[in-house]
């Protein structure tokens, strides 16, 4: 599968600030952007790849799973697999803020630290790990920065398991979607612009029946003609598109509920569902951007290999439907750093 994207760069700088839009998001969720629990092939493939590994890396005392968000993955495998990791310590780290209230309620095998880029921080007491793990997190990361860095962090013979996201994978296609109908409705159709001039037009109607008639007309039509241009989006693909949908169900009625009195809450829930999409957006942009192409993983296994991981192995990630991600396996061994 392939997919074109000129405007987008891989392998980000690692010193950009990408941690907001994620920050937003696990600050009401503690699901991953894909769930493992959910019933679709996707899902279940990672499922599958991830109980595979249990076999192994649940044999080793002490794991380290980057680009964790709220410890998606040891949650999961605690949750479906409790006996067979009951023994790993996990340490979660991410670049985003997680809050208080999820770190607190982690299992105690569990250790979450928020605001923690690998490249920059020493393992926590300078112990070393026995492996690391990552689901659609670690190339996040610039390969040159976290390769070395993922070597400080692991004992000589741990192992290195990580999913990643893929160029024309179907994760890759799906957000190229997303953001091509977030593109609109924010940028092209102005939807929460157009939305918040009708909720205040409707609350500032004359007394004048005449000045009522003629009264936002410009307003209403901007609004109605970013409504149809979304619907027309999805009819043009033949298919409904779930962002376009949860945009248009919950910008509808605010009109509605400012006109009967309610504008206060209808604000509030504009301006929270504008900040919402503005992140949902860049979350799908730093994914598409973390998408390995052929090249960027021959990039990522040579920089692995210089760091002193041996045994490489890079393949698909498959389900019935097509490429989920990449499957990046290695062993560090020390003597092998260049």
């Amino acid at each position: 599968m392939t997919s074109s994207k000129p405007a987008l760069v891989n392998n980000p700088d690692p010193t950009a600030k990408t941690s907001e839009a994620w920050t937003r998001l696990w600050a009401t969720s503690r699901v991953g952007s894909i769930d493992l629990s959910a019933n679709d092939p996707v899902s279940a493939a990672l499922r599958q790849y991830w109980a595979r590994q249990g076999k192994q890396l649940a044999q080793i005392a002490r794991v380290v799973d980057v680009g964790s968000g709220p410890a998606v993955l040891p949650m999961h495998l605690l949750s479906t697999q409790a006996q067979t990791w009951a023994g790993v310590a996990w340490t979660c780290i991410d670049q985003a803020n997680i809050p208080l209230s999820t770190v607190n309620a982690l299992p105690s095998s569990i250790r979450l630290l928020g605001n923690c880029e690998l490249t920059e921080t020493p393992p926590p007491g300078g112990t070393l790990f026995g492996a690391a793990v990552s689901n659609f997190g670690l190339e996040y990361l610039a390969s040159s920065r976290a390769a070395p860095a993922l070597a400080r962090w692991l004992a000589p013979g741990a192992r290195l398991c990580a999913v990643m996201h893929a160029q024309g994978s179907l994760i890759d296609i799906a957000s190229q979607r997303t953001l091509e109908d977030l593109d609109l409705a924010i940028d092209g159709c102005h939807i929460f612009e157009a939305t918040a001039k009708v909720i205040d037009m409707v609350t500032t109607l004359p007394d004048d029946p005449v000045e009522r008639m003629m009264h936002g007309v410009d307003e209403r039509d901007a609004f109605n003609a970013a409504v149809n241009a979304l619907k027309q989006r999805m009819e043009q693909r033949g298919a409904y598109s779930p962002v376009l949908l949860d945009i248009l169900q919950t910008l509808r009625p605010l009109i509605g509920q400012a006109r009967a009195g309610g504008l206060s809450m209808a604000s509030k829930t504009l301006t929270e569902t504008s900040a919402a999409y503005l992140a949902e957006r860049e979350r799908q942009h730093q994914m598409r951007q973390s998408a390995l192409g052929e090249r960027e993983l021959a990039s990522w296994k040579a920089e692995l290999s210089r760091a002193g991981f041996t045994g490489l192995h890079a393949e698909p990630l498959n389900c019935n439907l097509g490429q989920i991600g990449w499957i990046v396996e290695a062993t560090f061994d020390q003597a092998h750093a260049k």
